[in-house]
């Protein structure tokens, strides 16, 4: 649903629905499963809509921390986590 509100520019109901998302798959996942690097993504490009960078940097580098762990330096998700994050 946020993806949807996201899609139509409504990013502060967006923002709502992806932390709702990540709330509940913490709670279920715990703090760094690799799941949660989507709804991650998700609420970085929701932030930098907003225009709220420092958020955006920050979901963006949880994501790649989370990803860097589980999968090493050298992966394709690791490289895209880079790349979001100099984009």
């Amino acid at each position: 649903m946020g993806s949807a509100y996201l899609q139509e520019g409504l990013v502060d109901h967006a923002l709502k629905h992806f932390r709702k998302s990540l709330q509940i798959k913490k709670a279920l996942l715990g703090e760094n499963h690799v799941w949660l690097t989507p709804i991650l993504n998700a609420l970085g490009k929701a932030y930098y809509r907003q225009g709220a960078f420092s958020e955006a940097i920050e979901q963006h580098e949880a994501c790649l921390r989370i990803r860097r762990d589980e999968y090493g330096e050298e992966n394709v998700s690791v490289a895209d986590s880079y790349q979001r994050l100099g984009a």
